[in-house]
């Protein structure tokens, strides 16, 4: 891997350095060309004016051209296209046609690039006009200079360029290796961490010395390896759980089945038990399925849920009126104070979550006890509570009641005929519908649990 990334690193920068190598040699051509106009304007405007003086030589002046270092060609031309005066005494040729000498008698002066077809050589021409004072005619003046000029100046160059790209290619090598040491080290002994906990071991990563730039990604990563773990502790945790529950009722089930079917019972009436005792644990069974699936729908659903006007009083009495039965026949009493409140809420969560409360306020209470359920407003709140006087949970106990599966007295809670998942069930209602739930309990004094709703959950952000 280190070798790979060394090679991989050093293709990539040598490619950045060549495109920085042509991006330089573009700029110092340009930069040379530049130059060599500057040089044919200055020149243009030493010459204009000495040939606007009285008594101007023009042939005298064309002598300027081995001025400086640059061979320059010196042309005046008049307004017929003639040669007056040259730095190349063999041309003859008629120039009106010449680019640079239509624009400068049409009062556009510019530079033009072309091949000289009297020099044989690639040129850069400037031309502009002037009144010649001898005659009082219009007159062109041509500066050109060979555009091999500017080769030779990035040529020049090339020397500099050359030896500042080497030494940025070694300072360049010397700093991959340096980030090899220093980066891919650690980072391959994260890689074949992160195999391991692939593999199942969750194992916290660890952080050498020296390699402090790391420790917002060793952080990160021991985040989730600590996230991961204990949802993978979860899921074995419900698993197992959901198996240990399943199993129980199927045991009887199995276990009165294979009564009946060995024709152990003859009696009609124990034949009668055996029937019942087997709907008791399907129903049982079939409730611990159906809260399954309610759990992992609200677990596993995207988006927010369906909203409608819910009258909360008419909702309180349907779910209390579904417990009176069973809350009689221990001599419970079920008491509301509901102010007549209408929320813009999901009805089947705010049912799911008044159900599962109460139906543990009944269940888990003292004979002769009682439960009070009251849903009052604050501002732009609902806050419901459901207390009872039954057995109560501890401290120790109360941080994880709304676990799946959790129970404060197993045995009790399997008498009675629990699931282990109502809590949890009202732990994901309350936080779809944006909510909070508490817990406030004692043990031998009850417990209290207090839901606090959105009144308008379209208005929650």
């Amino acid at each position: 891997m280190k070798r790979k990334f060394f090679i991989r690193t050093l293709v990539i920068s040598l490619s950045a350095m060549l495109l920085f190598g042509i991006a330089s040699g573009f700029l110092i051509a340009f930069s040379a060309e530049r130059l060599l106009k500057d040089d044919l304007l200055r020149l243009s405007d030493v010459i204009k004016d000495e040939a606007q003086r009285e008594n101007a030589v023009l042939s005298n002046l064309v002598s300027f051209e081995n001025s400086g270092t640059r061979a320059f060609r010196i042309t005046f031309i008049d307004a017929a296209g003639g040669i007056v005066a040259d730095s190349i005494r063999d041309s003859s040729d008629n120039h009106l046609s010449r680019p640079e000498v239509e624009r400068a008698l049409k009062g556009e002066p510019g530079f033009v690039k072309r091949y000289s077809e009297t020099s044989k050589k690639n040129m850069m021409y400037y031309a502009v006009t002037f009144i010649y004072a001898e005659s009082g005619d219009t007159y062109v003046l041509r500066v050109a200079i060979e555009t091999s000029a500017m080769t030779s100046a990035v040529l020049s160059s090339l020397p500099f360029l050359v030896l500042l790209m080497a030494a940025l290619v070694v300072a360049l090598v010397i700093t991959n290796q340096k980030y090899n040491s220093a980066m891919l080290l650690p980072l391959s002994e994260i890689k074949e961490k992160l195999h391991t906990i692939n593999a199942g071991a969750f194992e916290k990563l660890s952080l050498d010395k020296g390699n402090e730039e790391l420790l917002p990604v060793i952080n990160e990563l021991n985040e989730i390896v600590e996230n991961i773990s204990e949802l993978n502790k979860i899921r074995s945790e419900f698993f197992a759980n959901a198996s240990h529950e399943l199993h129980t009722p199927l045991t009887y089930i199995g276990g009165y089945a294979e009564l009946m079917e060995k024709g152990l019972l003859t009696d009609a009436d124990k034949i009668a038990e055996c029937g019942a005792k087997i709907g008791e644990q399907t129903a049982r069974m079939g409730g611990l399925i159906a809260d399954m699936l309610k759990l992992s729908s609200l677990e596993n659903a995207q988006g927010d849920a369906a909203l409608s006007e819910v009258p909360l009083q008419k909702l309180l009495t349907a779910v209390t009126d579904a417990f009176r039965l069973q809350a009689d026949g221990r001599n419970i009493s079920i008491r509301t104070v509901c102010y007549e409140e209408t929320v813009v809420s999901n009805e089947k969560l705010l049912k799911d979550i008044l159900t599962n409360l109460i139906q543990n306020a009944v269940r888990y209470n003292r004979d002769n006890g009682s439960v009070d359920i009251t849903v009052k407003r604050a501002e732009d709140r609902v806050v419901i509570t459901v207390a009872d006087t039954g057995i109560g949970i501890a401290q120790k106990d109360q941080s994880r009641v709304f676990e799946r599966f959790f129970r404060v007295d197993k045995g009790r809670s399997r008498e009675n005929g629990g699931t282990g998942l109502g809590l949890a069930i009202v732990k994901h209602s309350v936080q779809k519908l944006s909510g909070t739930v508490t817990l406030d309990s004692k043990i031998g004094r009850g417990s209290k649990f207090t839901v606090t709703l959105p009144a308008d959950l379209r208005q929650k952000g």
